[in-house]
C-alpha cells in the first residue's frame, strides 16, 4: 500500500496523521502524530510489516452533512473550536498592544519564551509592581 505524508490513517482503534515515511526492507516505518482523543499530539512509529491493520482514510468516501441549524451554528462552533485548540505557529505577539496598560519590553519575555515550548507552562515570579498581571494576561491571550 502506498502511503504519503499528511495522509490520515486508523490503526489500533485510533486516528493518526503521517508525518514521515522511511523505507525498511520492503516495508515502511510510519512516523505519525495522534489526532484522536486518547493519542492526541503524541508521536508514534508503526512498521507496516508488524501493523497489518492500518487503514487509510479515502477522501472519496467522505460523506458531507449539511448544517441545517439557524445561522450555521454547528459549523461556526466547529470552526471556532478548531481555531481555539490549534497551536499557535506565529512568533509574534498580537494581543499585547490592545490592552489599557503601559507595556514594558521585559513584560513580553515570558510569552516569547512560551512560543518555544511544546506545551507552555510558566511560573512568573518577579518583584512587586513589575507587571506580573500584565505578563500573565499577555501569555494567556497568546
Amino acid at each position: 500500500m502506498a502511503y504519503s505524508i499528511g495522509q490520515r490513517i486508523t490503526t489500533r482503534d485510533e486516528d493518526f496523521i503521517i508525518k514521515q515515511i522511511e523505507e525498511n526492507e520492503g516495508s515502511a516505518i510510519l512516523t505519525v502524530e495522534g489526532i484522536s482523543e486518547l493519542v492526541k499530539t503524541k508521536q508514534f512509529k508503526f512498521d507496516t510489516n508488524i501493523d497489518k491493520d492500518i487503514k487509510t482514510l479515502d477522501p472519496v468516501n467522505t460523506e458531507l452533512v449539511a448544517d441545517t441549524h439557524y445561522g450555521y451554528r454547528k459549523t461556526k462552533l466547529f470552526v471556532e473550536n478548531h481555531i481555539r485548540n490549534s497551536p499557535v505557529y506565529s512568533k509574534q505577539i498580537t494581543i499585547a498592544q490592545k490592552a489599557a496598560f503601559n507595556l514594558a519590553s521585559y513584560q513580553l519575555e515570558p510569552t516569547l519564551k512560551a512560543f518555544h515550548l511544546p506545551r507552555p507552562r510558566l511560573l512568573i515570579a518577579d518583584g512587586v509592581g513589575l507587571g506580573k498581571t500584565v505578563e500573565v494576561g499577555i501569555s494567556f491571550q497568546k
